[in-house]
């Protein structure tokens, strides 16, 4: 038997990957958004100018998103946990590293080091699940995960500001590079024991009878109607990372400079909208499970609330700060939804063609080409026509979602034949 194609049948053994994969994506989450958290202490300590310092973060942005391509191509040839512990140790190393940077090339060139190392997480991962587990535990797994990321942002975060009042910037990436060295440890660890305990719990089961639960590799070719399908799902990616990160990004400037808040209104984008997104999840697999069959049809419902959100804020974006945010966290609340279908659902169809790694790393990838175009767009956008004409274009971007998932949806039905995977 093959433990690389090993069914989990036990569902308390599924659960322990599930949160084992959640701590590890954690790790990873704690390693890469840890800059953002720290930017301005590090502007205002090092006297650097914020257009240099932006440098850094698209280098990452850069690497991450091509970096995504390699990995997922990677990870369905070779060990995905092997992949995965290599990215995160690469990580810690570099995050120890950025506090002994003195220029911005030097911090540009490791944080972009920093980007290919995290692109080794999540194809691998996404990979291990689909592998591994049956599709009610992988769509639970995958919850799991995504409030893994959603736990580190919110931890850096909190972690940030006192850190920088007692001991610098720097020790951010100290502590959270301890932090997932202690993951890491456990990673490496915790994983093996988990897939002899899988391997165990079949063996007991072959013994009283029932059927093996390894999965033999399927040599079944893609059909050619799913690699046109692919084309407008590749560009809703594109603007699904153009409307969600941008949000995320300047909802804070927005709030401030529309209705005159102070600064502290930065915990919108740190801590609020992450616990937002990660009760959405769970809303949205219930609805799913509930009333849809077809995550491209379920994505363009939940841009059409986008739209009609953006649409209202554009016509009383000066009326009201709560409800300005309210409507944008709406936008922003969707977008995660549609990532939680597109990104980490839809993978697990392509298991029986063997590239959930490369299609996971294709569509995240994607996803970060719309983020890095949009955060530097939107702020220029925002600079020359004002937050007005910003909330049209989010508007608008919110309407061509609509149209690239509604394009796509009939031939995805005919593709998966209108059943969940």
């Amino acid at each position: 038997m093959k433990l690389s194609n090993l069914k989990i049948n036990d569902r308390k053994t599924a659960n322990l990957l599930a949160w084992l994969c959640a701590l590890t994506y954690l790790g990873s989450y704690l390693t890469r958004v840890n800059f953002g958290a720290v930017t301005v202490e590090i502007i205002n300590s090092m006297g650097w100018e914020k257009s240099a310092i932006s440098a850094v973060t698209t280098a990452l942005f850069i690497t991450y998103g091509s970096g995504q391509l390699i990995s997922g191509k990677l990870c369905d040839k070779y060990d995905p946990h092997k992949l995965s512990s290599a990215g995160l140790a690469i990580s810690i190393i570099m995050n120890m590293m950025i506090p002994f940077c003195k220029s911005i090339p030097f911090m540009t060139a490791i944080w972009a080091v920093n980007g290919f190392a995290q692109a080794m997480m999540w194809p691998p991962i996404v990979k291990i699940l689909a592998t591994h587990c049956h599709t009610a535990d992988y769509q639970r797994a995958s919850i799991l995960v995504s409030w893994g990321s959603t736990a580190g942002t919110v931890a850096v975060y909190l972690i940030s500001p006192i850190c920088i009042e007692f001991a610098g910037w720097q020790m951010v990436f100290y502590i959270c590079a301890g932090i997932t060295l202690l993951i890491l440890v456990l990673w490496q660890v915790c994983f093996p024991q988990i897939m002899k305990r899988a391997e165990q719990v079949e063996a007991a089961e072959q013994s009283a009878g029932a059927p093996a639960a390894t999965v033999q590799p399927t040599t079944e070719r893609m059909p050619r109607l799913l690699y046109f399908i692919l084309i407008p799902i590749l560009l809703e990616s594109i603007v699904l990372g153009a409307l969600r990160d941008s949000i995320t990004q300047w909802l804070p400037s927005f709030v401030s400079e529309s209705f005159n808040m102070g600064e502290s209104i930065s915990v919108l984008s740190g801590v609020i909208i992450p616990i937002l997104t990660a009760i959405v999840y769970p809303i949205s697999l219930k609805l799913y499970h509930k009333f849809f069959t077809n995550e491209l049809s379920y994505a363009a419902v939940l841009y059409v609330f986008s739209t009609i959100s953006a649409i209202t804020l554009f016509f009383i974006s000066d009326k009201s700060p709560i409800i300005s945010v309210a409507l944008l966290s709406l936008v922003c609340a969707t977008t995660h939804g549609i990532n939680f279908l597109i990104i980490v659902l839809s993978p697990k169809r392509f298991a029986k063609f063997g590239n959930v790694g490369l299609i996971s790393g294709l569509l995240n990838s994607f996803v970060y080409v719309g983020s890095s175009v949009s955060i530097y767009g939107i702020a220029r956008v925002a600079e020359s026509s004002g937050w007005k004409v910003t909330i049209a274009v989010w508007a608008g971007i919110t309407l061509l979602g609509i149209l690239l998932c509604a394009s796509a949806s009939r031939g995805w039905n005919k593709v998966f034949n209108n059943k969940k995977k």
